[in-house]
C-alpha cells in the first residue's frame, strides 16, 4: 500500500504544480495514477487532505536531495549550512518551473482555506530553527530567516524572465550574501 500512497503523492505533485490546486480535481488524479477511487478515499479523505500531504512529500523530495547532495542531514557547522543553501539553489535551480507552479499552487490553496500561506510560514520556521542551532539568538534568527529564504525565492521570477541564466554565478553571489548574513562580512 505504501507504494500507492507515493505513486498517488508523485502524480499528485506533478498535477498540482502543472495546473495548479484549483484545476485538479480528485478524478484527474486517481485516473492518472490509474487507481481506484476507494483506494485514493483509502489513503487521502480529501482534496485538501491529499494536498496538505502532497505538500509534506514535496519537501521530503527537497530534503532527499539536498541530504544526498551534502552527504548529511545534521547542521552542525555554518559549513553545513553554506553547503546546504547550495544544494537547495541546486534543487530549486533544475526544477524552478515545477517548483515555481507548486508554491503558486500551495498559495492559492492555503489563502482559499486558510487565509494565509503556511507553506512559506513552515519554510521560515525551519531556518529560524537551523540558525538557532548555529548560535544565533531568536530574534536575529527571526530577521535572518526571511533574507534567506527570498533570496531563494528570487530563482523564480529571475530565471522566468531570463535575468539569472548561470547557475554558477547566481550560486556564488548568493552563497556571498547568506555567508555575509550568517558569517560576517569578514568571511566573504
Amino acid at each position: 500500500m505504501k507504494n500507492t500512497k507515493e505513486k498517488v503523492l508523485k502524480i499528485a505533485l506533478e498535477l498540482f504544480s502543472q495546473r495548479g490546486y484549483s484545476n485538479v480535481s480528485m478524478d484527474d488524479i486517481k485516473d492518472t495514477a490509474s487507481v481506484a477511487k476507494g483506494t485514493l478515499y483509502y489513503h487521502f479523505e480529501s482534496k485538501d487532505g491529499l494536498f496538505n500531504e502532497t505538500c509534506q512529500y514535496f519537501f521530503e523530495q527537497i530534503k532527499s536531495y539536498v541530504v544526498k547532495k551534502v552527504g548529511k542531514e545534521i547542521v552542525d557547522t555554518k559549513e553545513d549550512y553554506y553547503n546546504i543553501v547550495l544544494a537547495s539553489i541546486d534543487y530549486l535551480w533544475d526544477n524552478y518551473e515545477n517548483v515555481r507552479m507548486f508554491f503558486l499552487s500551495s498559495r492559492e490553496h492555503f489563502e482559499k482555506n486558510f487565509g494565509a500561506h503556511d507553506l512559506f510560514g513552515n519554510v521560515l520556521n525551519i531556518q529560524i530553527d537551523v540558525l538557532k542551532k548555529l548560535g544565533f539568538k531568536g530574534s536575529e534568527a527571526k530577521h535572518i530567516a526571511p533574507m534567506i529564504v527570498s533570496l531563494w525565492m528570487t530563482i523564480f521570477p529571475g530565471r522566468s524572465q531570463n535575468f539569472f541564466t548561470n547557475k554558477k554565478f547566481y550560486k556564488e553571489k548568493a552563497l556571498s550574501v547568506v555567508k555575509t548574513l550568517i558569517g560576517g562580512i569578514d568571511e566573504v
